[in-house]
């Protein structure tokens, strides 16, 4: 096995033992030319996904680390700590949950950057699979490959790009700034933001991934369940924080976007703040 790694695969997972064999067959199926790694962030989840992890020791004939913690440190926290441990040069994400459906995902993606040198993000549409197992696909946003500008990706916000989509050079978001380690309350838009100062993100419009709606152990599945009004303003409190450090990092005119894009945030969490304090 070489050493040579240009490709870290970052998978992030808690509760998903009904969900982490496809999302790792997905990924030990890809075929490429180049070596990639898997490391597993497992934030000490209660069912069996300790045990799915490590079944696949002795069978995989590539690097693979699954990292089992002790004790639960939240999403962000370890997500930032299994991209620390990459050794790539591009980062591949898929949490737990998702699942990639193209064996040449990595290389189409890989491919179409290595076209494109000043960009150092790609993306990609993905499936949507629901509880009633209703398919549909997300982030179709074109017939034919393009690149999105860095304004377009503020606009879009977090909903932007499937997470299991995402292709980004380690160097355009690592090391992370220390607001997003300390406040953000998610990492999608910001990571996708960074990703794309240097050159916009590019689109490729193949289908290669899917995501699995209202999942156990889903961000989406856990704010239906703790929905407060004090959550609510604690996060829009953090997120008024980094959008605001984001800004500072970005030239006048994608400024002036992200500031908008904060307001925007803030009205829409402002509403849900007012239905979690009146129920009724």
């Amino acid at each position: 096995m070489s050493d040579n790694i240009v490709v870290s695969v970052c998978v992030i997972t808690y509760k998903h033992s009904r969900y982490i064999r496809d999302c790792l067959e997905g990924i030990f199926n890809q075929r490429t030319t180049f070596e990639f790694e898997v490391i597993v962030g497992n934030d000490s989840s209660p069912d069996e996904t300790a045990r799915i992890l490590n079944s696949y020791k002795d069978s995989v004939k590539r690097s693979y680390t699954p990292i089992n913690r002790p004790s639960n440190i939240g999403g962000k926290r370890n997500f930032v700590d299994v991209v620390a441990r990459a050794k790539g040069e591009y980062i591949a994400i898929c949490d737990g949950d998702d699942y990639w459906i193209d064996p040449l995902k990595l290389q189409k993606q890989y491919d179409a950057l290595q076209r494109h040198p000043n960009v150092d993000l790609c993306f990609h549409p993905a499936k949507v699979i629901g509880n009633e197992k209703f398919h549909s696909v997300r982030n179709n946003l074109s017939a034919v490959e393009m690149i999105y500008s860095l304004n377009q990706v503020i606009e879009g916000g977090g909903a932007f790009m499937p997470t299991a989509s995402l292709l980004i050079r380690k160097s355009s978001i690592c090391p992370f700034p220390s607001w997003f380690v300390d406040k953000a309350p998610a990492g999608d838009t910001f990571i996708q933001v960074l990703g794309s100062i240097r050159g916009g993100a590019l689109f490729l419009p193949d289908v290669m991934s899917a995501y699995t709606r209202f999942s156990v152990g889903s961000a989406t599945a856990s704010n239906l369940q703790h929905f407060s009004f004090e959550k609510i303003k604690t996060q829009a409190k953090n997120y008024r924080y980094c959008y605001l450090k984001l800004a500072e990092r970005l030239d006048h005119n994608s400024g002036i976007i992200c500031r908008a894009a904060m307001s925007k945030l803030l009205f829409d969490l402002s509403v849900k703040a007012l239905d979690a304090s009146n129920p009724n």
